[in-house]
């Protein structure tokens, strides 16, 4: 059971707005996010992304794997 199930059904749609606002933000601030830190080099994107338990494990495996990519969509580009 979810807290929208307890709504009347009259606050739902209004429910359902807020939480679709809600997310929005969360998406144009991690956009934001990422556009600054991409602007700033690996190292920030790295930083970034970071978060205890992130699969990668450290902030320099984050940037090895971000420089990575950089490299082989640099060589798809020369490439086509």
């Amino acid at each position: 059971m979810s807290i929208r199930d307890g709504l009347p059904a009259a606050q739902i749609p209004v429910f359902d707005a807020a939480i679709a606002a809600c997310a929005q933000m969360y998406a144009d601030a991690c956009a934001e996010r990422d556009q600054v830190a991409a602007a700033s080099g690996a190292r920030a994107v790295a930083e970034a992304a970071w978060f205890p338990g992130h699969a990668l494990g450290s902030v320099e495996a984050i940037q090895a794997s971000y420089e990575a990519m950089q490299d082989e969509a640099r060589e798809r580009a020369r490439a086509a």
